[in-house]
């Protein structure tokens, strides 16, 4: 099972976006600090925003940004596929951390 977390959270990331409940930036001020039910699971913030839509948001983000930047780093050096593949076992590294946090 830990062989396919990484792989599992870097799909929640790329995909999480589409299962959001709510929009992530709307600003609901009257539903501050609410806690999780059933139309936001993990509650809202100190803005009344959906916490869960803005992880999911953010992962999607984040994902983005990382590919971005390693695909980079892989251009620069001449775009070897080795080099490219190091950056993707780094990203994995790196959720897997996040995980076991």
């Amino acid at each position: 099972f830990l062989s396919i977390l990484p792989a599992l959270v870097i799909l929640f990331c790329f995909l999480g976006f589409l299962a959001a409940p709510n929009d992530p930036e709307e600003v609901v001020i009257t539903q501050s600090f609410l806690a999780p039910c059933a139309e936001y699971p993990l509650g809202t913030d100190q803005y009344g925003r959906c916490v869960l839509s803005r992880i999911l948001y953010g992962g999607y983000t984040t994902l983005g940004i990382v590919l971005i930047v390693k695909g980079g780093d892989a251009h620069v050096d001449g775009g070897h596929l080795v080099h490219a593949a190091r950056g993707v076992a780094t990203v994995v590294d790196v959720h897997r951390a996040v995980v076991l946090l």
